[in-house]
């Protein structure tokens, strides 16, 4: 199993911040690592994007994935809104049926079992749960690829509760769990 692990933003873009000034990007590439160090243990070879508070264009990114041949991209990203109150898991495919979708169904379905307690959002307009982007990394990536969204880092419950390390483990085993549940397909 070949995997890139996408951790989103990074360096002088930080992407979105919670109120305690948690920045997105440093939840992305700790969620990330762990996820590397979980899937190295059990075989998989792993590609970063990113292993360290850098900026890391999205082309770029996306031309890491596709010269290493990966089976599967996963960008890790945290989400954001102005309602301080949204809150949620949610998962992203480009628009249409694609092979990137059982995939996030799998992820999806890991999330589910994991965090019974939290919400999930979802698109089931065409039969599963992965909403759809034309985001770059999906859409120029060979292979099968999801945007994850941990969930809104501008919500500060959940804030701090993805800065928990504990937390920040059980995500990556989530998405590993998924991965590994798609996989052995």
């Amino acid at each position: 199993m070949k995997i890139c692990i996408d951790p989103g933003h990074g360096g002088s873009d930080p992407g979105a911040e919670g109120l305690y000034g948690t920045k997105e990007a440093d939840i992305n590439l700790e969620v990330g690592l762990i996820l590397r160090e979980l899937l190295k243990k059990r075989g998989a070879e792993i590609i970063m994007t990113r292993e360290s508070n850098r900026f890391i264009g999205l082309t770029e990114r996306t031309r890491i994935a596709n010269a290493a041949k990966a089976e599967a991209f996963i960008s890790i990203h945290c989400n954001a809104s102005v309602n301080r109150q949204a809150h949620g898991f949610e998962i992203y495919t480009s628009p249409g049926q694609t092979k990137a979708d059982p995939l996030a169904t799998s992820i999806y379905d890991a999330w589910e079992v994991t965090f019974p307690d939290h919400k999930l959002r979802a698109d089931w307009s065409d039969g599963d749960p992965d909403k759809e982007a034309n985001f770059t990394v999906l859409r120029r990536t060979i292979m099968p690829a999801v945007l994850v969204e941990l969930d809104f880092i501008s919500n500060p419950n959940m804030e701090a509760w993805m800065n928990q390390k504990h937390n920040q483990a059980q995500m990556a085993q989530t998405i590993m769990a998924g991965l590994f549940n798609w996989y052995g397909r």
